[in-house]
């Protein structure tokens, strides 16, 4: 019976270690579809900011850094998690930042995990903060890594910025991309000038327009990284998702094997009773047969 118990328990640690992935992987659909949503609902948003950069950039020279003579230091934020469970997530990303030319120095993990990552593939880590577990927690995350990119500015190891991420694929799994936010694009700021106000009245701004600039290109850094952070959650949890399928259909596939084998031992031990209960009855009928055939001789 010790073999029948051992089984029934790995049977019963199945079921319990299925039922498991199958809330891992249903949680993992939700918040996946909750960041994608946070990151398509900013186009109003952004609509917003840029008819108001296209009143600031009215009539004003545009800058150009083609003519920079020195090679600028590249920063880099890398957004990661502190959470595994969601395949080879961090480590694709660490492959990633490791064949990038050159490598961003000083460098920002996001994510304990990726931290780990990077720093046992040689790649230097110089700051790192918690990962971003939810969506009330992305704002104020995105603040945060703003002020720490405007602290490097001030000691000045900053003068391009670069924020590398996994961005979710449609029924597939995510990949990795590179994004710049300093300088802002030329061409982008270019086009947004010569968008024509299309509002049924003049726009009017008490501020001056070297004022206003500047607010408006920082909520544009700040939207941008926000739709990073909110695409990298979502590519998380699309991982996650993803391994907690392949999770599921090996345990299904093991869970079956083991029910068969022990449909096979129950099935044998049905068969050990029969073949026992016919002996004793065969048995039987020839201890019966014995006592009524008559001696010899009598």
């Amino acid at each position: 019976m010790s073999g029948d118990q051992d089984l029934k328990r790995r049977l019963h640690g199945l079921k319990e270690l299925g039922s498991l992935v199958r809330s891992l992987k249903l949680l993992s659909a939700a918040s996946m579809h909750r960041f994608e949503r946070a990151a398509a609902g900013l186009g109003e948003s952004v609509e917003i900011l840029e008819r108001g950069l296209s009143l600031a950039l009215q009539d004003r020279a545009l800058p150009d850094w083609s003519q920079e003579t020195e090679e600028p230091l590249t920063a880099g934020i890398v957004l990661g998690s502190d959470h595994g469970l969601c395949g080879a997530y961090h480590e694709s990303l660490t492959d990633f930042v490791r064949r990038t030319d050159p490598v961003p120095v000083p460098l920002l993990a996001v994510g304990s995990r990726l931290a780990s990552a990077l720093c046992e593939a040689g790649v230097q880590v110089d700051a790192e903060r918690p990962g971003i577990t939810t969506l009330q927690a992305l704002a104020p995350a995105v603040q945060d890594l703003l002020s720490r990119m405007e602290e490097w500015s001030r000691v000045g190891v900053l003068q391009r910025l670069v924020v590398i991420h996994q961005r979710p694929a449609p029924g597939g799994p995510p990949h990795p991309v590179r994004l710049r936010l300093l300088p802002v694009d030329p061409e982008w700021l270019r086009d947004v000038s010569r968008r024509p106000w299309t509002g049924s009245t003049l726009p009017w701004c008490p501020q001056p327009a070297d004022k206003l600039l500047p607010g408006l290109l920082r909520q544009h850094l700040f939207l941008t990284l926000y739709r990073a952070c909110a695409e990298a959650l979502a590519a998380e949890n699309a991982a996650r998702f993803h391994a907690m399928q392949a999770a599921e259909r090996n345990l299904d596939e093991k869970l079956r094997e083991l029910t068969r084998r022990d449909q096979r031992l129950r099935q044998e031990r049905v068969t050990e009773g029969v073949l026992e209960v016919l002996g004793g009855f065969e048995a039987c009928q020839e201890e019966s047969a014995g006592r009524r055939c008559p001696r010899s001789g009598a």
